[in-house]
């Protein structure tokens, strides 16, 4: 379960520097930040396996972590665009990143919704289980 929480938590971090790079005009303008999180998602993962090829695994990637990572980026991101564009920039940089501008901003808000939570919940549960069943 650890590949989902990298997933997750890698969406969530892909989703903030696509934000970020949002707010400026020139690169915006230039490239669709939309595939910022593809490759922050990749990087992700890259990270991961050079860390455990190391015999350094990542540790605590899980309930804990994820929430703590989904608040944070939340509010550093309604710090840098206020709560109005908070409503309708995500949703703008997903409709962009798949090139399907016909969903409503409304029906990715749903579905990023759901992904959050049930993401957080499937986290919870393997954590949970993790706890139970300790594997080696």
């Amino acid at each position: 379960m650890k590949f989902f929480s990298l997933i997750y938590n890698g969406f969530i971090w892909g989703m903030l520097l696509s934000i970020i790079a949002f707010q400026n005009e020139w690169l915006e303008m230039r490239i669709n930040t939309g595939i910022i999180i593809p490759i922050t998602m990749a990087l992700c993962f890259i990270v991961y396996f050079i860390k455990s090829a190391k015999k350094h695994p990542l540790y605590k990637i899980g309930f804990k972590f994820s929430i703590f990572n989904l608040i944070s980026c939340v509010l550093i991101t309604i710090l840098i665009i206020g709560t109005d564009r908070f409503q309708i920039l995500p949703a703008s940089i997903i409709r962009e990143g798949i090139h399907y501008s016909s969903l409503s901003f409304s029906t990715v808000n749903l579905i990023l919704s759901i992904f959050f939570i049930t993401g957080l919940f499937i986290i919870f549960l393997s954590s949970r289980s993790q706890k139970h069943f300790k594997y080696k």
